[in-house]
């Protein structure tokens, strides 16, 4: 089975991959990450009132309370960019052998594709070229994991013509992106989404 030291169950008891049943498990797990479609969520934490003094008496900013509330809203919908980043690629992707590795079943990584000598690609995503922090990269340190970031934070240019697998060079941009990120929030809304 492909590296079981990378499964990553809540629970107590871990599935035997080595089982039908164990197998069975992983399956349903990663088939009700499909059937559960999501929209961004207001993050419950209180914002900091020294912020609030900077805004008003640095920044000479007035409605402070409006500018925090977008400042949520905006860091609501950042963190929602890297769960529509996963289905964007997957709904290409897995016509190319990607399988997508949901609700972090597996750790550190987002996708695995078996190469044609049977070993294992495994492709860890994020969002832009600084969005991850010095003890989430030690994770590959040692392993086979690749990872692949679709912006960079410094230049306003995407990373998409050096996504890890040359057969989807083209089938993935920024423009498929925007558009498939309208297509989510509007059959979303519509209750019609289904990925094919």
């Amino acid at each position: 089975m492909l590296h079981p030291e990378y499964l990553n169950w809540r629970k107590k008891i871990k599935p035997d991959l080595n089982t039908i049943e164990g197998r069975e498990q992983v399956m349903e797990k990663m088939d009700g990450a499909f059937t559960t479609y999501h929209l961004p969520s207001l993050p419950k934490t209180i914002p900091d009132n020294a912020v609030s003094i900077l805004l008003e008496k640095f920044y000479k900013l007035n409605d402070v309370k409006r500018i925090l509330k977008e400042h949520q809203l905006a860091m609501a919908s950042e963190n929602f960019v890297g769960y529509l980043l996963e289905l964007y690629i997957f709904s290409v992707a897995h016509n190319y052998g990607w399988v997508l590795c949901p609700d972090s079943i597996f750790k550190s990584v987002d996708f695995v594709k078996q190469n044609p000598d049977g070993t294992w690609h495994m492709l860890q995503i994020k969002n832009r070229s600084n969005s991850e922090n010095s003890s989430s990269s030690k994770v590959r340190v040692g392993t086979t994991i690749n990872k692949w970031f679709r912006s960079f934070s410094h230049k306003d240019i995407s990373n998409w013509e050096n996504f890890p697998d040359k057969e989807l060079n083209g089938q993935l941009s920024e423009e498929g992106f925007h558009s498939f990120i309208e297509m989510y929030l509007h059959k979303f809304m519509n209750d019609e989404f289904k990925l094919s």
